[in-house]
């Protein structure tokens, strides 16, 4: 910064000598009419003004060409610094979002996994219990059938009291076989 510094003095310095050229000017233009030769002069007093505030014009330019670059220097720097901050906090960001992702899909392959086994669990518990149920129609039909059998084997003995066989101290079966 201390060059523009440098550079705004030296731009004030010669806007003042253009002032003082520019005032001799309007002095000469005010004065009567001047002569051929005055003229002359005159004109070459215009011309050293003009000459020099187009020099004047020149340095300015150069200065403000050399401004420009520095500013667009000191813009270019600090977008490249944000862009570099803005850059590696996107990147910790995504990478962040990555790690979590990976965790959940980790976690849904593990569910995923954990459901299968239970529908495989399922379908054969449903198929053991199928195989129950059957197996236990079966086993009803044929108590069914053996107590059908043994109604039908059964033999009805009338007259005969059970009281009376227990106190001679017989069972039935002994009693039915004498």
């Amino acid at each position: 910064m201390s060059g523009e510094g440098s550079a705004r003095r030296s731009t004030r310095h010669q806007n003042k000598q253009t002032e003082g050229t520019l005032q001799k000017i309007d002095e000469e233009e005010s004065a009567p009419t001047l002569t051929p030769e005055a003229k002359e002069i005159d004109m070459e007093a215009v011309q050293a003004g003009l000459e020099g505030i187009s020099k004047q014009i020149g340095d300015m330019r150069k200065e403000m060409k050399s401004d420009m670059r520095a500013l667009k220097d000191e813009i270019t720097a600090q977008l490249d610094e944000k862009w570099a901050t803005f850059s590696v906090e996107i990147n910790r960001k995504f990478d962040t979002i990555t790690t979590e992702m990976e965790e959940q899909n980790t976690k849904m392959a593990s569910v995923l996994a954990h459901t299968e086994e239970m529908e495989e669990w399922s379908l054969e518990v449903n198929k053991t219990l199928a195989e129950l149920l059957e197996e236990r129609q079966r086993m009803m039909d044929k108590l069914d059938d053996v107590v059908q059998r043994s109604k039908r084997n059964n033999i009805r003995v009338f007259q005969l009291s059970e009281e009376a066989t227990a106190a001679e101290g017989e069972t039935m079966v002994q009693f039915m076989t004498d």
